[in-house]
Formats: C-alpha cells, sequence, structure tokens
C-alpha cells in the first residue's frame, strides 16, 4: 500500500527592497503636507506660482475722497477710531466711510467710477481683487451699513451690499439711490429648558409692615418726545443792488484805483443769515473775491467793497437758514469816469491865443500847447482834437506821458477847435475830461503913428511925407497896408506890401487921407486895422 505523504511549504514573507523603502518615506510626509495644505486653503499657487497676492488687500489705493459739503470721517481697517478727512485724500481697500447729518459727499475711484453718499451714510470700500486673462482685476464691493447711496462706473460694476443682504449692481448710468435703514435689534425670547427642580420647604417670615407713603413707587412719566423742527421758508429779497443787469459807473474825480461798491438786499425775515460770494463773470475758479457769511438787520443786509478792476461781475446768495439758494445777479462796472481837469491851452511864447505881440517876437507859428492836471496813476495820456465846437472825426490824435501835448498841423490855421484828453490808468480805468474850446484870433497889428486925425502940414519946399508905423504881431510874414481918400477905401491911393511895421507915404494933395493895415502869413490874412485919419493942409 502506497502511502501519500504531503510536505507544508511554509508561507513566503513579503519584503521591500532599499530603494522601495527609502521612497515610501520620501512621500508618507509629501502626502501629508499636501493633505494639510488641502484642508486649509493654504494659497501656494495664487501666491508663490502665479505671485497674486490675498483678494483683500487692506493697503491698496482704491480711490480718492472727491466733494465733501461737511464733516466726513474715515476708519482704515487697521486703526480703531473714525478721523476727519477732507477732499482729495486717497482712500484704500476695506476704508469705512462716514457722513454726518446733513451732510454729502462723493468718491472717485481710480476706474473712473463715482460713489454718491447721502447725508448720515456708512459705506465700508470692500474690493476683491482677482486673476484674468487680462491680468490682475479689483470687483468694486461697497457694505452699505445705513444711508443712501448711487453711484456710475467707467469700467467694472459697482457690487452694492446692504448688512440686511439686498445686492444691487450699478452699471455705467446713473442708479436709483439704494438706501438701508439702520439695524434695531429685535426681541428675542429665551426659553430655559426643563430642570428638575428639588423641592425644599422653607419657613416663611412674617410679613413686614410698610408705611403707606412707601408701599406704591410710581415711575415718572418719560419725557415727551421734541416737537418736529418747522420747515423754514427761503427768505424773498427785494430791493438788490448792484441790480442785475446793472452798469455802475466809477466816481467822478477817483484817485486810488479803487471802486466802493456795496451788495445790499431786503429780507422778508428780518433775523435771516445769509452767505453772499462775488466773482469776476464766467469764472469760479480763482475769480472769488468774497465769501461771506451776514445777518440781516431789521430785514436789511449791507456788504460793502472795493472793486480795483472794470469789467463783469457777479453775486450769489444762499440761504443758510432754509439752506436754499437765491440765485445769482450779474453787473458791469464800467472802465471809464470823469477824472481829469483841463488847463486853458495856449501858444507857446504868446500872449493867449492870437497873434499880438507879447514879450518877444515870434516869426513862426509854434502850434497850440495843450495842457491838464496830472493824475498820479495815470500810464500815459491820448488827445485828440476836433475842428469846429463839436466835430465828430478829430483832425489830429497824439499820445504822451506828460500832462502836455504840442498840437501844430505844420501852418498856421486860425479858428475854432475842441479838445479832449483821456488817461490810461495802471489799474484799467480810463479816467477822461470834458471837451474844451479854443480858438487862435489871428488879429491885425495896432496902429501907432499918426494918431487918429492927425493934422500933418504940409512942407513949403515940396510935398510932405508921412510915416505910417503899426506895431509887430506873431507869426506873420508880411504886412499890407493901404491909404485912401475916402473912409470906405472904395478909391485906394496906395496899397503896399511890406515886411516892416513902417511905411512912407507921399500926398499928392491937401486933404484928409484913411490908411490902415492887415498881417499876412502864407495863405492867411487877418482882418485890415480900424482906419485912422490925417489931414494934410
Amino acid at each position: 500500500m502506497t502511502s501519500l505523504s504531503a510536505t507544508i511549504q511554509p508561507q513566503r514573507r513579503l519584503s521591500f527592497r532599499a530603494w522601495e523603502w527609502a521612497l515610501l518615506s520620501l512621500a508618507a510626509p509629501l502626502f501629508f503636507i499636501a493633505l494639510a495644505m488641502y484642508v486649509s486653503d493654504f494659497p501656494i499657487l495664487r501666491k508663490y506660482v502665479l505671485k497674486f497676492q490675498q483678494t483683500t488687500d487692506a493697503e491698496a489705493r482704491v480711490g480718492e475722497l472727491a466733494t465733501a459739503s461737511g464733516k466726513v470721517r474715515r476708519q482704515r481697517a487697521t486703526e480703531s477710531e473714525f478721523i476727519l478727512i477732507s477732499p482729495g485724500e486717497p482712500l484704500q481697500n476695506q476704508d469705512t466711510l462716514v457722513t454726518d447729518p446733513g451732510v454729502s459727499a462723493s468718491v472717485r475711484l481710480d476706474d473712473g467710477g463715482t460713489i454718491e453718499l447721502a447725508a448720515d451714510t456708512m459705506v465700508k470700500l470692500a474690493f476683491d481683487t482677482g486673476v484674468s486673462i487680462g491680468g490682475i482685476t479689483r470687483q468694486t464691493n461697497v457694505q452699505l451699513v445705513t444711508g443712501a447711496v448711487t453711484g456710475q462706473t467707467k469700467a467694472q460694476k459697482i457690487v452694492v451690499q446692504t448688512v440686511t443682504g439686498k445686492t444691487t449692481t450699478l452699471g455705467k448710468e446713473a442708479q436709483a439711490i439704494i438706501r438701508e435703514a439702520p439695524i434695531v435689534p429685535k426681541k428675542v425670547e429665551v426659553v430655559a429648558a426643563a430642570i428638575p427642580v428639588e423641592v425644599i420647604e422653607a419657613k416663611i417670615p412674617p410679613p413686614i409692615e410698610i408705611a403707606a407713603e412707601e408701599k406704591k413707587i410710581e415711575a415718572e412719566p418719560p419725557p415727551p418726545p421734541p416737537p418736529p423742527k418747522p420747515r423754514i421758508l427761503p427768505a424773498k429779497l427785494t430791493a438788490l443792488a448792484p441790480a442785475a443787469g446793472a452798469r455802475l459807473a466809477p466816481p467822478e474825480g477817483m484817485l486810488n484805483g479803487r471802486v466802493p461798491v456795496s451788495l445790499a438786499f431786503t429780507s422778508s425775515r428780518p433775523n435771516a443769515k445769509f452767505r453772499i460770494r462775488l466773482k469776476t463773470a464766467g469764472s469760479w475758479l480763482g475769480g472769488t473775491l468774497l465769501d461771506e457769511r451776514v445777518e440781516a438787520r431789521a430785514g436789511k443786509v449791507s456788504v460793502p467793497l472795493s472793486l480795483e478792476k472794470p469789467g463783469a461781475y457777479e453775486w450769489s446768495i444762499d440761504d443758510l437758514d432754509a439752506d436754499a439758494p437765491l440765485g445769482s445777479h450779474g453787473f458791469e462796472l464800467r472802465n471809464e469816469f470823469q477824472g481829469l481837469t483841463l488847463l486853458d491851452p495856449a501858444v507857446p511864447g504868446a500872449k493867449g491865443l492870437s497873434n499880438t505881440l507879447s514879450g518877444e517876437l515870434l516869426s513862426a507859428f509854434p502850434g497850440f500847447l495843450l495842457r491838464w492836471k496830472p493824475h498820479p496813476d495815470a500810464e500815459d495820456y491820448e488827445v485828440r482834437v476836433y475842428a469846429g465846437q463839436a466835430g465828430s472825426k478829430p483832425v489830429f490824435s497824439g499820445e504822451t506821458s506828460e500832462p502836455r501835448l504840442l498840437f501844430s498841423k505844420g501852418v498856421l490855421s486860425a479858428g475854432a477847435y475842441q479838445f479832449r484828453v483821456v488817461a490810461r490808468l495802471k489799474s484799467g480805468f480810463r479816467a477822461t475830461s470834458p471837451s474844451a474850446n479854443f480858438q487862435l484870433s489871428f488879429l491885425p497889428p495896432p496902429l501907432v503913428q499918426p494918431r487918429d486925425r492927425a493934422p500933418i502940414p504940409e512942407k513949403k519946399t515940396g510935398k510932405t511925407p508921412v510915416l505910417l508905423t503899426w506895431s509887430h504881431t506873431n507869426f506873420t510874414e508880411k504886412y499890407e497896408v493901404q491909404v485912401s481918400s475916402d473912409e470906405s477905401f472904395t478909391d485906394v491911393s496906395e496899397a503896399k506890401s511890406t515886411d516892416d511895421n513902417f511905411h512912407s507915404f507921399v500926398p499928392q494933395a491937401k486933404g484928409r487921407y484913411y490908411w490902415r493895415v492887415r498881417a499876412m502869413s502864407g495863405e492867411l490874412r487877418s482882418s485890415f486895422s480900424k482906419p485912422r485919419n490925417f489931414t494934410v493942409r
């Protein structure tokens, strides 16, 4: 019989090679590190590979405070209190802004958008940063705590989130105002869970007697709410000065270049408060000359000031009590005023405005010396001369820096003239003078010898010459002397032209003779002198 025998082989044990153990020892720490980063959401890819910062960068600039009508406060993410800020200061991500009651403000974002904050509003700028194909983008988020906001954007949309969960997106067009009422905590009722209580009997203490007046303590009633503040209607203004469209002239004889003006009006509310501003017309920036708050006295308001330049001005009035503008009014300050005094014209070297001899004889006509009193602020003077009493076109125009000017047309010209002077002042004003009339009189020479009605005895030896003399006159080239036997000079016995102031006349017979003289200068002739007569016996 054959016996079967089986040999049981021992199981083979698993074994790893040395390199496999080394690989396991390196993989196990990496596995646990990756597991920890996955659970904690550590941003290794965004931060170290893409070089992208965390989405909420509290120090990143997002815009600036553009305008504010009053006090605006800001709290940064790293600060513990709200601090006043002014327009133009930069704003950062995670900043919280608060406007006071009655104060509105606007925020200008760096991407070109704007956010308008109403009065008594609190918002938080919470911008999220992300990575897109075009680069790093920042989503504009505004957390509205209380109040009202509106806005307009040019690039990214503005997402407004309220504390109550409402979300609104503001696009490129102006949006309606988003409001959020202050959070009022709700009343929460707390119900305690049933707890088994062990009842312990206790002795009741005897009652304590309370005096009658101490038994009932009534709480004082709360004070009544204050009455609502009455709405103030804007004041009505009358008797505005300067009136709209008024053209003001500087005072006559102004010397200092400053024109006194008073902005005045009457108010329908006797003690109303106003804000008055004055500017040069067409320019608020750099053109504001006055910004003053005043209170009416018995309904009257008057603000005196001085204007130093001519031109157009505009003044506006705001009712501070009613918080309402009351309009603006324009007026003009004219540049010309009467401020020069003319002196009498003269002919240099002559007496008055004639060719009558005074002092040294003048053979040529130098011209008219036009004179006036100087103005202390004048840069130069402009002179115009007109022919006649009221000529429209000047026959002469000239400029000078001195308070005098010689007017000469080159030849002697008698007649009537009129002149006027304008001074250009450094302040831009023009001081003018009234018109003055003057006239050059080209007169005949005065007769000297023989005296009127003089007897002239005839010489026995022959005909007797008679010496006729007269005075020299200025600006005279020649003299013409006439002798006649009749007073009307219809029959002129002798007519002579001479450079001298004398003439020898030889009468042909006895009798009465008349003589006269006139002055000549170029084409100009004076009238004849009043004739004299003499008798040859």
